[in-house]
């Protein structure tokens, strides 16, 4: 079995709810708790990844609120599961519970995995 990991995005990242990008659909996963940097690292990410070209899903670009963590999750999987065809890992995300299930998600489904 291959391992299917770059250590650079490729492409181009546009808003989630777009056309998907000429790259494909890439979310982007990181620390958040105990990262007060957290929202500048993935709205960079984010805009790097439009610009090359992307379809972009950044769970710090939702307006959600009144929501609980399991239901956070079930969107964020959910996009996932059914859009990205890439996951893009901030630095630090293994020491993040969250990202390291969708990092494992993505790799179940064989997508692309990039790291910053």
């Amino acid at each position: 079995m291959t391992k299917k990991t770059a250590t650079k995005p490729i492409g181009k990242r546009c808003a989630a709810g777009t056309m998907m990008g000429t790259k494909g659909s890439i979310y982007v996963a990181g620390p958040i708790n105990g990262n007060p940097n957290y929202k500048a690292a993935f709205l960079n990410a984010a805009a790097e990844l439009r610009r090359e070209g992307w379809t972009v899903y950044s769970p710090t670009e939702l307006d959600i609120t009144d929501i609980s963590q399991r239901q956070m999750y079930g969107l964020e999987l959910g996009w996932i599961t059914q859009q990205a065809t890439a996951i893009y890992m901030l630095k630090g995300w293994e020491h993040s519970v969250g990202a390291q299930a969708e990092w494992a998600v993505a790799r179940a489904l064989g997508l692309r995995i990039y790291y910053e």
